[in-house]
C-alpha cells in the first residue's frame, strides 16, 4: 500500500496504518532521509512529495527493482509488527504507544472533548 505524509506527517500516515490494521510498528528516524533535521521536523513534516510504502518482506527485492528502474529515491525506514507504534531516534524512544490505546484515543478524542471539555 501507499499513504502520503501530507496531512499529519510521517508520525500520523504510520500510526494510521498500524491503528487500521491493528498491527504495530517499528520506526527509526535515523534512517529516514532527512539531513540535520530535528525529530519533530521528521515526524509531523506535511511536505509533499514524501509517500510510506508499505509492503511483504518477501517482495523487497521486486520493490526495490521497480524503485531503481525509475529512479526514486527511497530509504527503508522500519517495519510492522508486534502491537506497539513505536518510533526511535537510534536508540532513543521518542515515540512508544499500544495500538489499541491509541486507537481509542484517536477515534475519541473530539467527542470526548464535546461532552467533557
Amino acid at each position: 500500500s501507499v499513504h502520503d505524509c501530507s496531512k499529519g506527517g510521517l508520525a500520523v500516515a504510520v500510526s494510521e496504518l498500524s491503528m487500521n490494521n491493528q498491527i504495530g510498528c517499528k520506526v527509526d528516524l535515523n534512517k529516514v532521509p532527512a539531513k540535520k533535521l530535528d525529530a519533530d521536523k521528521i515526524l509531523f513534516s506535511e511536505s509533499h512529495s514524501r509517500y510510506l510504502l508499505t509492503f511483504d518482506k518477501k517482495n523487497l527485492s521486486k520493490v526495490e527493482k521497480i524503485l531503481k528502474k525509475n529512479k526514486t529515491s527511497y530509504s527503508i525506514i522500519g517495519k510492522f509488527g508486534g502491537d506497539k507504534i513505536q518510533f526511535t531516534n537510534g536508540s532513543k524512544s521518542i515515540i512508544d504507544l499500544r495500538v489499541d490505546k491509541a486507537q481509542k484515543t484517536w477515534l475519541n478524542s473530539l467527542r470526548d472533548l464535546v461532552l467533557h471539555g
